[in-house]
């Protein structure tokens, strides 16, 4: 776990470890012990994000890009599972290739933050939404 998430401990603010470690693979104590911790939080009325589609994390390859310069809102894939689309604090739309991180594509696409991302059924398109009250 240290290893694979070395570097996000030394960011400020400092990143949520518990949050981290439940992208763990569901067989690994590290993913157990974050679980149970995640668990008192929402007792207490606290969020915390869990895979609920992750059948066997352990196969899945993992890439990690800093898409944008502030927050990300919001990131998804395309349906053939080639390309992720990314937007957030920065008012830009971004896409990625899923295998190498390679940038195809930024835009500016609103005047305020970008909430909001989804491909079309047939992968042409990218639908985009925004605090300043747009749909692109």
């Amino acid at each position: 776990f240290l290893s694979l998430n070395g570097h996000h401990l030394e960011q400020r603010p400092f990143p949520d470890v518990v949050q981290l470690a439940l992208s763990q693979s569901a067989r690994s104590e590290v993913y157990r012990q974050a679980l149970m911790q995640a668990q008192k939080r929402a007792s207490r009325g606290q969020l915390y994000l869990d895979w609920v589609n992750a059948n066997n994390q352990d196969s899945l390859s993992r890439l990690v890009m800093h898409p944008h310069q502030g927050s990300v809102y919001y990131a998804c894939f395309s349906k053939d599972g080639s390309r992720i689309a990314s937007c957030g604090a920065n008012k830009a739309l971004r896409v990625f290739k899923t295998t190498s991180g390679e940038k195809l594509l930024e835009l500016q696409a609103h005047d305020e933050d970008v909430l909001c991302c989804a491909f079309s059924p047939d992968d042409r398109y990218i639908a985009t939404c925004s605090s300043d009250r747009k749909v692109k």
